[in-house]
């Protein structure tokens, strides 16, 4: 489910990316989160009805709402001034945040060979950002890129995010987690109307509804993995996007990334891998373990 949500939000940003320099980033949120609606509501009929977005937890679920349009806003901001890859990049610095805040927020194990990885990750983060820091510059407000530090904020606030999720899955179904955030981020954006709106054509409003449909999809896939498996372990599975954002960028954007931007996407990329390893290999020592039950 997680492997999946990466392939379709990576084809929304690249939905979000084409039309990002010629609409408010409002607008970009209204319809990334009003069509979103479409298939969770569909997804909830074939669940049983909408007893499946029944909430006992609205105050969380806001919480988790505002800290989701805030990393939106951040990630959709820098999409239109970074390539996609450099944002794509810049933006696994979350999995590695998330994977330290599950450890004191949540309580869970994490082992020394997940912390290891953790640390190349974030090394592999900050050779990433290279491009985007001006070293040379006395004054600290210029030391990174508007859209670095976009990036880098909103993968921040979607490690705070993933943290909330895995609070509300205790309790709520993954369908009303991601319904109530598509609802509150479709209310919010709406008001952002009255500053302004373009009306796109018939490309760029069937790119903007594409953005919605995917990034609902790969919403219901992300917020259900986390019903399956701990934060710290599904984070490292992020990193598989930057596969898709590499083609995606070089086939529609005739973007090339920097060397060090590679290379920094390679640690981050080997780091997660070498996670994943190590979670099967726990996984299969456990199997091992476990008594077997017998019958007479």
């Amino acid at each position: 489910m997680k492997v999946l949500s990466t392939i379709f939000f990576a084809m929304m940003s690249a939905a979000v990316k084409y039309c990002g320099d010629r609409y408010p980033v409002g607008e970009l949120i209204f319809f990334r989160a009003a069509f979103a609606l479409i298939p969770i509501l569909v997804l909830a009929w074939a669940a049983g009805g909408v007893h499946v977005l029944h909430t006992q937890n609205p105050l969380l679920h806001l919480m988790r709402a505002a800290s989701g349009a805030i990393s939106m806003v951040c990630g959709f901001t820098a999409l239109t001034l970074l390539p996609l890859a450099d944002a794509t990049v810049l933006g696994f610095a979350a999995p590695v945040i998330t994977t330290v805040l599950a450890a004191f927020t949540l309580r869970e194990r994490v082992g020394i060979y997940r912390w290891s990885a953790v640390v190349v990750g974030f090394i592999g983060v900050i050779i990433a950002t290279l491009p985007h820091m001006n070293l040379d510059s006395g004054d600290w407000r210029h030391f990174l890129s508007l859209g670095a530090g976009l990036a880098l904020f909103g993968a921040f606030t979607t490690a705070w995010t993933m943290i909330s999720i895995r609070r509300l899955s205790a309790t709520e179904t993954s369908l009303s987690i991601a319904f109530y955030f598509m609802l509150i981020c479709t209310l919010g954006s709406a008001i952002t109307a009255f500053w302004g709106w373009q009306m796109p054509g018939w490309l760029d409003l069937a790119l903007l509804i594409g953005s919605g449909l995917t990034g609902g999809l790969g919403q219901v896939l992300m917020t259900n993995s986390y019903r399956y498996a701990g934060a710290s372990t599904l984070a490292p599975f992020d990193y598989i996007m930057i596969i898709w954002a590499l083609g995606l960028g070089y086939v529609l954007f005739d973007n090339v990334p920097e060397p060090s931007v590679l290379a920094g996407a390679a640690i981050v990329v080997s780091a997660g891998l070498f996670i994943i390893y190590r979670e099967r290999r726990l996984g299969l020592l456990a199997n091992r373990k476990a008594p077997v039950r017998t019958t007479n």
